[in-house]
């Protein structure tokens, strides 16, 4: 569909049949939803709100949630198109209710910017502005809790860089210690059988004089 709406048409369209003659709910709902993604970027909206309010009503019977909430939010904007602002807010609405129940600010981020469109096509600019200045934060605060946990991961990382250089130097030491241990056991033994050698010589000698 980025590259051109006439060849993505002919295959929603071979989807949706097939997902019919397979009686496939979510083979179904998902063609249904593509199929009035490629109107509204068509500009054909009263052929994409069809399509669209089908695909909602199917993502809620299946409880798929997530879906549900961003396509009621893609009916608001397509009534929107329609100069239906008020419609457009009643799905709003129906939107936030399901997004407190998933709790996702990425979501509601999203519900806000279509706020802030609604109240702008109402030229209701300190409500539109109020929405927008909403979606802004949550923006924001989405991108400093991503930063956050990329830096909390690249503290981990060299944290277990630097555990690993602790360890490796343990095994260092370890293996330093162990060639220690050998080279002194050695010496030991050596040293025990020159004194071995030794008392056999001076027993042989005391022999001999006997």
């Amino acid at each position: 569909m980025l590259d051109s709406l006439d060849i993505a048409r002919p295959y929603i369209q071979r989807s949706n049949a097939l997902a019919d003659s397979l009686d496939h709910k979510y083979g179904k709902v998902y063609s249904e939803a593509i199929t009035g993604n490629l109107f509204e970027k068509l500009n054909q909206y009263d052929e994409a709100l069809v399509h669209l309010e089908s695909a909602t009503e199917m993502f809620y019977e299946l409880q798929l949630r997530r879906e549900w909430v961003l396509y009621t939010i893609k009916v608001a904007d397509n009534y929107l198109q329609k100069v239906g602002i008020n419609k457009s807010h009643q799905k709003l609405d129906q939107a936030t209710e399901g997004v407190i129940e998933l709790e996702s600010p990425s979501l509601l981020r999203v519900i806000y910017k279509s706020r802030a469109d609604a109240f702008d096509a109402q030229r209701n600019v300190p409500l539109a502005y109020y929405y927008f200045k909403r979606h802004i934060q949550i923006r924001d605060s989405i991108l400093d809790e991503e930063r956050l946990k990329f830096l909390a991961e690249i503290e981990k990382k060299s944290d277990l860089e630097e555990k690993d250089k602790v360890i490796y130097q343990l095994e260092e030491e370890t293996a330093s210690d162990r060639k220690l241990i050998i080279l002194l056991g050695l010496a030991i033994m050596m040293l025990m059988l020159g004194v071995f050698v030794f008392w056999v010589q001076q027993r042989n000698r005391t022999l001999k004089d006997v």
